[in-house]
């Protein structure tokens, strides 16, 4: 898989994020929680944006971005448009950070130890597969609102 296929299915991602950000009712549901769903719709986009300007913005990309990782799960209160925008410029740190691999960078080790030794590519797919996972988290939490 090359940077660039891989790079479609971020941004492929993103943009049902951000559709699934603007399908909410108003700015107060996204950060509703129901009995047994500790996580609002809210917080888990900020977990998703937080994650992708920590492990391909800050990891990859040379950013400087820096995690506040319990921030994602306590702050409340943004807009939707806000929140659109804080996506909107992850994505584009997604584009530009992907679009610079080379095929070599792929199959380098990933250069942080999150759940064993991978290639770079290893882990891409797999934070795809963790954005996905969050996705479809908020697509279902939209719907209980």
């Amino acid at each position: 898989m090359t940077a660039t296929e891989i790079n479609e299915f971020y941004q492929r991602n993103c943009n049902r994020l951000s559709n699934e950000i603007n399908a909410y009712k108003n700015d107060e549901l996204l950060w509703d929680t129901k009995e047994g769903i500790t996580n609002s719709g809210g917080n888990l986009t900020l977990h998703l944006i937080g994650n992708l300007n920590h492990f391909i913005g800050a990891i990859l990309g040379n950013t400087g971005y820096v995690r506040m990782r319990d921030e994602e799960f306590n702050s409340k209160g943004k807009s939707k448009d806000q929140l659109i925008q804080m996506l909107d410029e992850a994505k584009e740190v997604v584009n530009k950070t992907l679009l610079s691999l080379s095929e070599t960078d792929l199959q380098k080790d990933f250069p942080f130890d999150f759940a064993g030794k991978h290639s770079t590519e290893y882990y891409l797919v797999f934070f795809i597969a963790h954005f996905e996972y969050h996705l479809g988290q908020i697509n279902y939490h939209r719907r209980l609102s």
